[in-house]
């Protein structure tokens, strides 16, 4: 999949400012963002709110008592409300639950039965159907969880259950995520309890209420926390987030949820920079699979305040790759270079060319992950090792030779 990054700058409005450990949640053409540490390093209960059309930034006055100012909580979307659930207060965790109505702006305090989960933050929340699923986080005294909790929104009294799966159960970690796809809660990465980052991958059948671990195929997720991910169609989005204190990412992962296949998304333009604790979403589906993302901590210990928005986008790259091909060859100048993944062989100021070898085929249904393989300098051989090969299977194979001598090729 080709992703294409737009850094969006607002038309009006003060916006949110810096922001991390926050929350963003699209309705009916606005995000609504809550919460999180702001200026000055302060936690806050902000609601500010992003018109996707005109990119206007609006505070809503608002009715009713607001939660208290806290981060790493969840937010989820049950029609046109907003569950705001747990975070931290300073250093305490916390696991209160507030209804924010956006068509009247009004925060309610809801009536739950039940046991509610333990004080947590840095869990995750997600919605199927018009039950709300919470799973991990991390508690009192940074002890990690892998409780399951979900709470029927359709119910007319309203309360908590503590839901006891069967089969392989995820193991206790916090700053993962989950998504929601069909039936299917997908729980990807996170800190276990001896704070190592995690690339496991673990699906919940709600419908069963069975666990089970996938095994996926190709570019897999390295181990990361922190990180989002959006359910995009059939596909997985994940970016950003860490593996250690030092090691942070701006990349992007896509898993085919159909084949359970993972790749490194091929990226045209200038994405953010390494980061973790943003928010991300994905915008009404007028918008043709749009994901908005804001704000984070980066890797220079700062807090930003920048707004991206991501699209997946397979002309831009077919345009880009078209325009290049002339005489026979591909250039591409230092930018471009840049839109294609591959800072190692990018050198400023000066153009890359790229000898495109018979045979050479290139339609507009070629499989874009290959020039991925290639800029990522995956699938190198020697074109002797070749010989033999029956080029009446592969009627889009793609040769490359770069200048310099070393030698591509790439089958789809």
């Amino acid at each position: 999949m080709a992703m294409r990054w737009e850094r969006v700058e607002a038309n009006g409005g003060d916006g949110p400012g810096v922001r991390w450990g926050h929350t963003c949640n699209a309705i009916e053409g606005r995000v609504y963002l809550f919460g999180g540490y702001g200026e000055d390093e302060q936690q806050t209960n902000q609601i500010d709110v992003l018109d996707t059309v005109n990119r206007v930034w609006s505070r809503p006055t608002v009715k009713g008592m607001a939660p208290a100012p806290r981060d790493s909580h969840s937010c989820t979307t049950v029609e046109d409300n907003l569950l705001v659930f747990g975070g931290v207060r300073g250093k305490k965790p916390l696991n209160d639950l507030h209804v924010f109505e956006t068509s009247s702006n009004t925060w309610i305090l809801p009536t739950i039965n039940g046991l509610a989960p333990t004080p947590i933050s840095n869990h995750a929340a997600v919605l199927v159907g018009k039950k709300v699923f919470i799973f991990g986080g991390c508690g009192v005294n940074s002890k990690k969880y892998n409780d399951l909790y979900s709470l029927d929104t359709e119910a007319r009294v309203w309360a908590w259950h503590h839901v006891v799966p069967t089969g392989t159960l995820p193991g206790r970690r916090d700053s993962h995520t989950c998504t929601a796809w069909q039936h299917l809660i997908m729980v990807v990465g996170g800190h276990d309890s001896r704070n190592a980052c995690l690339s496991d991958f673990h699906v919940l059948d709600t419908d069963t209420l069975v666990w089970y671990m996938l095994n996926p195929t190709g570019q897999i997720l390295p181990p990361r926390a922190g990180h989002t991910t959006v359910c995009l169609e059939s596909d997985l989005v994940v970016f950003g987030g860490f593996s250690d204190d030092i090691l942070m990412h701006g990349d992007l992962y896509v898993l085919d949820l159909e084949t359970g296949v993972w790749n490194r998304a091929l990226v045209i333009g200038q994405g953010p920079c390494n980061r973790f604790s943003m928010a991300g979403e994905r915008l009404d589906p007028q918008t043709s699979g749009m994901l908005v993302y804001y704000g984070g901590f980066s890797e220079i210990q700062t807090t930003l305040g920048d707004l991206y928005y991501l699209k997946a986008d397979y002309d831009n790259v077919d345009s880009v790759i078209h325009k290049n091909i002339i005489n026979g060859h591909m250039y591409f100048d230092s930018r471009e270079a840049e839109l294609f993944n591959d800072p190692e062989h990018v050198e400023p100021g000066n153009a890359l060319r790229f000898t495109v070898c018979d045979p050479f085929f290139l339609t507009s249904s070629v499989d874009y992950r290959a020039y991925e393989v290639m800029f990522t300098r995956l699938g190198i051989y020697n074109l002797m090792e070749l010989e033999g090969i029956d080029w009446k299977m592969y009627s889009r194979a793609v040769f490359i030779r770069r200048v310099d001598g070393s030698k591509y090729v790439l089958l789809q």
